[in-house]
């Protein structure tokens, strides 16, 4: 038994020197930046991994591009110059963020062409706009110690196409009664005798300002009525629409026959024509990319995207820890982007991503093919061994490889984590070097090394095994885990 010790301990020190050599290759990468990472990862090549697959098929089987974006982003792409500028002058975002756009629709829908919304309309438009300001991630943002404003349940910056989200806060304020009634009540929040370089300068510390003063107090209320914060939104909300937003404040662009918008840039068209053009458009662009679906000429699937953040005091990835980003995305496949026939932007721009990552794949398959993998089956079969020793003895014996596991599992956490940054600089680099306009979803996460997926390997223990199945016949056999 003492000499089964002595070879776990061994070939635990093999798996450890073998990642310590492997892990320079990774050190090498994690210490470069921009497009320095790019060209250092390429000199790795297409390599071949374990169960022979490529660095390139590993990269195009854990990557793609999001539907919904690929149907918005060929949509902008066939409008006309005018067009274009028409919905860049309502939106400067707009060519590759489609929230706005996606947002005057569901006005749009939800008024379907009359001058007043149905009960049921409203009520579901009030809860679409409530939830565009929940962030459900503010426990995350609040462990990692970030501005005030991430942490807060609501967000009260950005917007619901034309309506600011601050104007909903102010509105509850009105409402309730909640408005500050001097003017010290908003200075106090503001950094006293700051000079200001411009206009907005001024006018964003303003806003911050309300947003110091009313936010405790919408909260200090929601916890004095027994309500919750979305619920005084959606009141607010359905008061205000009784009263006229999106009607008389705020006018959605399908009702709008101006041309004027709050960027200062008219539109040649009317905005409703803006509006009926774009979905003109997007229902057009929605039926290419379904036929090629229908066709197999594309293939869809849904993907987890998880983002771990790093937290103080934390350490590891693990998809299961509430402070993990999570979303489900709708993708287009990799393998059906990389080989699709025809003059398609999108899968251009997926093509030039891809290749680049190929580089990323090529790390992940030496890695995989690296002797410390199989070292530590050998120490997963000694795990057994000595488990099944501790339930013959009735004594646990278990402490002479768990300790060994334990370090060795954590030097494969480490090791992920710099993969995991190095796929971060490579998509930063590769945005930069690219301008994509479709830009590649890479699914890292899911290309790290899985010890799940390693099986014990007596190897080296198998005679162990043997001596003490000799040595203890049935009574040994019987204690398989």
């Amino acid at each position: 038994m003492n000499n089964a010790e002595i070879d776990s301990q061994t070939t635990y020190l093999s798996a450890t020197i073998a990642l310590l050599r492997a892990s320079k290759l990774i050190d090498m990468a994690v210490a470069k930046d921009g497009n320095r990472t790019l060209d250092f990862c390429k000199t790795i090549g297409d390599t071949e991994g374990d169960g022979g697959e490529t660095a390139l098929s590993l990269v195009l089987r854990n990557s793609g591009l999001e539907l919904e974006r690929v149907v918005y982003g060929h949509a902008f792409e066939s409008l006309s110059e005018d067009l274009k500028k028409d919905i860049l002058a309502l939106s400067p975002d707009a060519k590759t963020e489609s929230q706005y756009l996606d947002q005057e629709e569901v006005i749009a829908d939800a008024f379907n062409g009359k001058d007043t919304l149905t009960t049921d309309a409203k009520g579901k438009l009030a809860d679409l706009i409530v939830k565009s300001m929940h962030n459900k991630y503010a426990n995350v943002f609040t462990k990692l110690d970030a501005r005030d404003e991430l942490r807060g349940e609501y967000f009260f910056s950005g917007y619901y196409a034309e309506l600011p989200a601050l104007e909903i806060l102010n509105k509850w304020a009105v409402y309730n009664n909640q408005m500050p009634k001097k003017a010290d009540d908003l200075l106090r929040h503001i950094p006293e005798e700051k000079e200001y370089a411009n206009d907005s300068e001024e006018v964003a510390d303003l806003f911050d300002a309300i947003r110091k003063e009313l936010i405790p107090k919408l909260n200090d209320y929601a916890q004095k009525h027994h309500t919750s914060v979305g619920t005084l939104l959606k009141q607010t909300l359905l008061k205000w629409l009784d009263e006229g937003l999106f009607t008389k404040d705020f006018t959605p662009i399908w009702n709008s026959d101006g041309t004027d918008t709050c960027n200062g840039i008219e539109t040649k068209l009317p905005q409703k024509d803006v509006l009926k053009e774009w979905l003109k458009a997007k229902r057009k662009s929605e039926q290419t990319i379904q036929g090629l679906i229908d066709s197999g000429e594309l293939k869809v699937e849904d993907r987890i995207e998880t983002i771990k953040p790093v937290i103080r005091g934390r350490k590891g990835l693990d998809k299961n820890d509430e402070d993990t980003f999570r979303r489900t995305l709708t993708l287009i496949t990799g393998e059906s982007l990389y080989t699709l026939a025809g003059d398609f932007a999108f899968a251009s721009d997926y093509r030039k991503q891809a290749d680049d990552f190929v580089g990323l794949g090529g790390l992940v398959t030496f890695l995989r093919g690296r002797r410390f993998l199989d070292d530590y089956g050998v120490l997963l079969a000694f795990e057994e061994f000595f488990t099944r020793l501790s339930k013959s003895f009735e004594i646990d014996l278990t402490y002479k490889i768990t300790g060994l596991l334990a370090s060795f599992r954590d030097d494969i956490e480490m090791l992920n984590s710099e993969i995991l940054v190095i796929g971060e600089n490579m998509h930063l680099a590769n945005y930069e070097k690219h301008d994509a306009d479709f830009l590649i979803d890479v699914f890292v996460e899911d290309m790290l090394i899985d010890l799940e997926n390693v099986k014990p390997d007596r190897g080296r223990a198998d005679k162990y095994f043997a001596e003490m199945e000799k040595a203890l016949g049935d009574e040994f056999e019987s204690r398989k885990a």
